[in-house]
Protein backbone atom coordinates (compact mmCIF):
# COMPACT_ATOMS: atom_id res chain seq x y z
CA UNK A 1 0.00 0.00 0.00
CA UNK A 2 2.44 2.68 -0.99
CA UNK A 3 -0.35 5.51 0.01
CA UNK A 4 -0.25 4.16 3.94
CA UNK A 5 3.32 4.09 3.44
CA UNK A 6 3.45 7.24 2.54
CA UNK A 7 1.66 8.98 4.75
CA UNK A 8 3.04 7.35 7.27
CA UNK A 9 6.50 8.40 6.42
CA UNK A 10 5.31 12.03 6.16
CA UNK A 11 3.77 11.84 9.72
CA UNK A 12 6.37 10.61 10.91
CA UNK A 13 8.92 13.41 9.38
CA UNK A 14 6.86 15.69 11.06
CA UNK A 15 6.62 13.73 14.83
CA UNK A 16 10.66 13.90 14.43
CA UNK A 17 10.91 17.53 13.54
CA UNK A 18 8.09 18.14 16.49
CA UNK A 19 10.68 16.61 19.01
CA UNK A 20 13.68 18.62 17.34
CA UNK A 21 11.97 21.73 17.65
CA UNK A 22 10.84 21.11 21.16
CA UNK A 23 12.84 18.45 23.13
CA UNK A 24 11.05 18.85 26.38
CA UNK A 25 7.76 18.96 25.16
CA UNK A 26 8.49 15.28 23.49
CA UNK A 27 10.18 14.09 26.58
CA UNK A 28 6.97 14.67 28.88
CA UNK A 29 5.33 12.99 25.73
CA UNK A 30 6.94 9.73 26.48
CA UNK A 31 7.00 10.36 29.68
CA UNK A 32 3.40 10.13 30.03
CA UNK A 33 3.22 7.09 28.01
CA UNK A 34 6.32 5.34 29.85
CA UNK A 35 6.67 6.88 33.08
CA UNK A 36 9.85 5.20 34.01
CA UNK A 37 11.73 7.54 31.32
CA UNK A 38 13.25 10.45 33.07
CA UNK A 39 12.11 13.45 30.97
CA UNK A 40 15.50 15.23 31.58
CA UNK A 41 17.84 12.56 30.26
CA UNK A 42 15.42 11.90 27.38
CA UNK A 43 15.09 15.67 26.67
CA UNK A 44 18.66 15.62 26.49
CA UNK A 45 19.09 12.74 24.37
CA UNK A 46 16.49 14.21 21.74
CA UNK A 47 18.98 16.70 19.56
CA UNK A 48 21.51 13.05 19.89
CA UNK A 49 19.39 11.07 18.38
CA UNK A 50 19.49 9.46 14.71
CA UNK A 51 15.83 9.31 14.69
CA UNK A 52 15.11 9.52 10.51
CA UNK A 53 12.41 6.81 8.94
CA UNK A 54 14.82 4.15 7.07
CA UNK A 55 13.26 2.32 4.33
CA UNK A 56 12.99 -1.72 4.87
CA UNK A 57 15.34 -2.08 1.49
CA UNK A 58 17.82 0.17 2.91
CA UNK A 59 17.78 -1.07 6.47
CA UNK A 60 18.48 -4.42 4.93
CA UNK A 61 21.67 -3.78 3.05
CA UNK A 62 22.88 -1.43 5.77
CA UNK A 63 22.26 -4.96 7.54
CA UNK A 64 24.03 -7.01 4.95
CA UNK A 65 27.05 -4.66 4.70
CA UNK A 66 27.61 -4.89 9.37
CA UNK A 67 26.84 -8.95 8.54
CA UNK A 68 29.81 -9.24 6.42
CA UNK A 69 32.11 -6.96 8.47
CA UNK A 70 31.59 -9.32 11.18
CA UNK A 71 31.78 -12.67 8.84
CA UNK A 72 35.96 -10.88 7.85
CA UNK A 73 36.25 -10.09 11.52
CA UNK A 74 36.31 -13.74 13.27
CA UNK A 75 39.19 -14.72 10.88
CA UNK A 76 40.88 -11.69 11.50
CA UNK A 77 40.99 -12.10 15.09
CA UNK A 78 41.98 -15.84 14.66
CA UNK A 79 44.85 -14.67 12.54
CA UNK A 80 45.68 -11.70 14.65
CA UNK A 81 45.83 -12.83 17.86
CA UNK A 82 49.45 -13.39 19.03
CA UNK A 83 48.16 -15.02 22.54
CA UNK A 84 47.89 -18.64 21.30
CA UNK A 85 46.44 -19.60 24.71
CA UNK A 86 43.81 -16.72 24.65
CA UNK A 87 42.69 -17.45 21.20
CA UNK A 88 42.11 -21.09 22.10
CA UNK A 89 40.22 -20.00 24.94
CA UNK A 90 38.09 -17.67 22.49
CA UNK A 91 37.38 -20.21 20.17
CA UNK A 92 34.42 -21.54 20.84
CA UNK A 93 32.86 -18.02 21.26
CA UNK A 94 34.24 -17.00 17.71
CA UNK A 95 32.90 -19.98 16.00
CA UNK A 96 29.36 -19.02 17.70
CA UNK A 97 29.96 -15.76 16.39
CA UNK A 98 30.63 -16.67 13.09
CA UNK A 99 27.71 -19.64 12.67
CA UNK A 100 25.10 -17.04 14.48
CA UNK A 101 26.54 -14.30 11.92
CA UNK A 102 26.38 -16.30 8.53
CA UNK A 103 22.75 -17.38 10.19
CA UNK A 104 21.76 -13.61 9.89
CA UNK A 105 23.29 -13.10 6.91
CA UNK A 106 21.12 -15.81 5.02
CA UNK A 107 18.36 -14.61 6.82
CA UNK A 108 18.82 -11.35 5.08
CA UNK A 109 19.90 -12.91 1.97
CA UNK A 110 16.43 -14.26 1.62
CA UNK A 111 14.43 -11.40 2.86
CA UNK A 112 16.51 -9.38 -0.18
CA UNK A 113 15.12 -12.23 -3.03
CA UNK A 114 11.81 -12.43 -1.75
CA UNK A 115 11.71 -8.51 -2.13
CA UNK A 116 13.25 -8.19 -5.43
CA UNK A 117 12.22 -9.38 -8.88
CA UNK A 118 13.19 -12.56 -8.83
CA UNK A 119 10.68 -15.80 -10.10
CA UNK A 120 8.77 -17.43 -7.58
CA UNK A 121 10.66 -20.77 -8.33
CA UNK A 122 13.68 -18.84 -7.40
CA UNK A 123 12.58 -17.58 -4.49
CA UNK A 124 11.45 -20.56 -3.12
CA UNK A 125 14.66 -22.44 -3.74
CA UNK A 126 16.06 -19.66 -1.47
CA UNK A 127 13.47 -20.28 0.87
CA UNK A 128 14.77 -23.99 0.60
CA UNK A 129 18.47 -23.22 0.97
CA UNK A 130 18.03 -20.69 3.71
CA UNK A 131 16.18 -23.60 5.52
CA UNK A 132 19.10 -25.99 5.08
CA UNK A 133 21.29 -23.88 6.92
CA UNK A 134 18.83 -23.97 9.73
CA UNK A 135 19.28 -27.44 10.35
CA UNK A 136 22.65 -26.83 11.43
CA UNK A 137 23.16 -27.15 15.39
CA UNK A 138 22.51 -23.94 16.94
CA UNK A 139 26.03 -23.21 18.85
CA UNK A 140 26.42 -23.71 22.71
CA UNK A 141 27.82 -20.15 23.10
CA UNK A 142 25.68 -17.07 22.48
CA UNK A 143 26.99 -13.75 21.07
CA UNK A 144 23.77 -11.90 19.72
CA UNK A 145 22.00 -12.20 23.41
CA UNK A 146 20.66 -15.06 25.16
CA UNK A 147 18.19 -17.42 24.44
CA UNK A 148 17.61 -18.31 28.01
CA UNK A 149 19.49 -17.06 31.10
CA UNK A 150 18.45 -17.32 34.97
CA UNK A 151 20.86 -14.23 36.36
CA UNK A 152 21.93 -15.20 39.90
CA UNK A 153 19.90 -11.96 41.25
CA UNK A 154 19.03 -13.21 44.77
CA UNK A 155 18.04 -10.46 47.83
CA UNK A 156 19.09 -12.95 50.14
CA UNK A 157 21.48 -16.25 50.75
CA UNK A 158 19.72 -17.51 53.92
CA UNK A 159 18.09 -20.87 53.62
CA UNK A 160 14.27 -19.46 54.48
CA UNK A 161 15.33 -16.02 52.78
CA UNK A 162 16.23 -16.82 49.42
CA UNK A 163 14.73 -15.09 46.62
CA UNK A 164 14.97 -12.62 43.99
CA UNK A 165 13.81 -8.98 43.96
CA UNK A 166 12.03 -6.45 42.10
CA UNK A 167 15.09 -6.20 38.78
CA UNK A 168 14.29 -8.68 35.67
CA UNK A 169 16.59 -12.05 35.98
CA UNK A 170 15.34 -14.98 33.59
CA UNK A 171 15.44 -13.89 30.54
CA UNK A 172 14.47 -15.67 27.18
CA UNK A 173 14.16 -15.21 23.53
CA UNK A 174 16.51 -12.02 23.69
CA UNK A 175 18.97 -13.43 20.75
CA UNK A 176 18.82 -10.83 17.96
CA UNK A 177 20.14 -14.15 15.69
CA UNK A 178 17.18 -15.79 16.51
CA UNK A 179 14.86 -12.40 15.58
CA UNK A 180 16.03 -12.09 12.20
CA UNK A 181 16.12 -15.62 11.70
CA UNK A 182 12.42 -16.03 12.63
CA UNK A 183 11.39 -13.19 10.66
CA UNK A 184 12.68 -14.06 7.19
CA UNK A 185 11.27 -17.56 8.15
CA UNK A 186 7.85 -16.28 8.74
CA UNK A 187 8.26 -13.51 6.20
CA UNK A 188 9.12 -16.39 3.57
CA UNK A 189 6.02 -18.98 4.57
CA UNK A 190 3.51 -16.32 4.29
CA UNK A 191 5.17 -14.86 1.11
CA UNK A 192 5.08 -18.50 -0.47
CA UNK A 193 2.27 -19.77 1.04
CA UNK A 194 3.99 -22.62 3.35
CA UNK A 195 1.72 -23.58 5.69
CA UNK A 196 3.16 -24.46 8.96
CA UNK A 197 2.37 -28.25 10.68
Amino acid sequence: HPDYVSRFVAAFADAVAAAAADPDAAAAGAAALAPELNPDIFAAAVPRMNLEFVPAARARDALAALLAEREQAVPALREGLADRRLAEELEPWLDAHARETRRMARAVSLLATLAGDAPRFDQAMAFFAFESVLNEPLPAKVTYGPRRVLYPQLVSLREDEAGFGEDPALFTGRSLSDEIVAHAESRAATHLGARRG
